[in-house]
């Protein structure tokens, strides 16, 4: 089990100012503001804020919000990615509890003087870090700067905290701890893995095979269950032989796949599958079996059939643990939701411990199950995605070793 330094080892905050990185990367609407529900990240930031507020400490706040001109490395300004909508939601999440200061700029003399000004009960939330154009290259001098703003640095960022940027180049020149919301992130991966109550069954969908594949094979390892799901399910039908129409195929995987045990019982793959002439929904739409090659060749496999809906919901209702990350089919369409809802419905039913996460999953969830989830203790999501992968894949992240005991 990885132990990290907490915040709540720090016996004297009083009259500290805290460098806060927090990933508080969330949807701005149309209108420029940040609404119920789309602050998920927002309010599972809260309990560190309101911790250090609690013990009289000054916080200097830092994240990143979107992708300044469609890029992560930074450098880029964007107006429409400010960080004031973010600015005003946290301030009606506080209320009274804090006054939140929203500066425009992250980097000059003006930032320094005011984190110097800065008193217990403030927050001085900084413009977003992404438009810095030393942000993406994990600079040290970028990083040193940032610490000379504060006494000691709180990580709670854990879904930034597999990127190599100023969330890990500051941990060199400030005390360094992990915020509450990284202690659970990091204990429930690490739980998961480690010491999981078993059966263990986890459900792994969406797009891409090239980010999951890694994950797959760890899972093959330590599950009792593998459950696969979504286009990445099409680089499985490949390697077994099976016509796939125009459905997404990462060839160059394929043969990544056919090393894994595609013949084990417990490695599950869709049966059956809806299959239409069209992404919009409007095509032809029909339910095949996946072997026996039933996918035409103008066809595309766009959700889990009601066969493998049957299949998936025994496996899971089986479960003493879950994984869930991905949906099962093209989401967006409501045509191609059922799978993915049937598998969220079985797993809603399950009294399983389960951790979830990833921003598609957690949105669907939050869209089709947000009332029924509320009241559901044994359900985790988790803030994280790719962060929550790679952890699971290598054990640890080069930024969570920067915050170890």
């Amino acid at each position: 089990m990885l132990k990290l330094r907490s915040i709540k080892e720090v016996k004297n905050l009083r009259g500290k100012r805290v460098l806060l990185r927090s990933d508080i990367n969330v949807p701005v609407g149309s209108d420029g503001k940040v609404t119920k529900g789309e602050d998920f990240k927002i309010v599972k930031s809260l309990p560190t804020i309101e911790y250090l507020l609690k013990k009289k400490a000054a916080i200097i706040l830092t994240s990143h919000l979107g992708r300044p001109g469609g890029k992560t490395a930074g450098g880029v300004y964007d107006p429409k990615l400010k960080m004031d909508p973010v600015a005003k939601r946290l301030q009606y999440l506080l209320g009274k509890k804090a006054k939140v200061i929203k500066l425009d700029e992250n980097d000059s003399p003006e930032v320094k003087a005011a984190a110097e000004k800065l008193k217990p009960g403030q927050i001085l939330l900084l413009e977003n870090i992404r438009f810095h154009p030393e942000e993406g290259k994990n600079s040290k001098p970028w990083g040193k700067r940032l610490a000379s703003y504060a006494d000691l640095y709180v990580n709670d960022a854990f879904a930034s905290s597999h990127k190599q940027t100023s969330v890990h180049a500051v941990t060199y020149y400030l005390p360094s701890y992990a915020g509450l919301l990284m202690m659970q992130e990091v204990e429930s991966v690490t739980k998961l893995i480690e010491k999981p109550v078993r059966p263990l069954v986890v459900i792994i969908g969406g797009a891409k095979i090239s980010t999951k594949v890694g994950v797959i094979k760890k899972m093959l390892e330590v599950a009792d269950e593998v459950i696969l799901g979504g286009a990445l399910a099409n680089n499985v039908f490949i390697a077994k032989g099976y016509k796939v129409g125009k459905s997404r195929v990462e060839r160059k995987y394929v043969p990544v796949i056919k090393k894994l045990k595609i013949t084990d019982t417990h490695f599950n793959y869709p049966v059956d599958a809806m299959a239409s002439t069209s992404l919009t929904g409007k095509g032809k739409n029909r339910v095949t079996a996946i072997a026996g090659n039933n996918v035409n060749p103008d066809e595309y496999i766009l959700d889990i059939g009601p066969d493998t809906i049957n299949l998936y919901s025994r496996i899971i209702a089986s479960a003493k643990t879950i994984f869930f990350n991905g949906p099962m089919g093209l989401i967006e369409v409501p045509a191609f939701s059922k799978g993915t809802e049937g598998v969220v419905d079985a797993i809603l039913k399950s009294k399983a411990k389960v951790l979830t996460g990833g921003g598609e999953t957690a949105m669907f969830l939050d869209k089709y199950a947000g009332k029924r989830l509320a009241n559901k203790k044994n359900i985790y999501v988790s803030t994280g995605g790719g962060a929550m992968l790679e952890l699971i894949e290598q054990g640890t992240l080069d930024t969570i070793e920067r915050l170890r005991k």
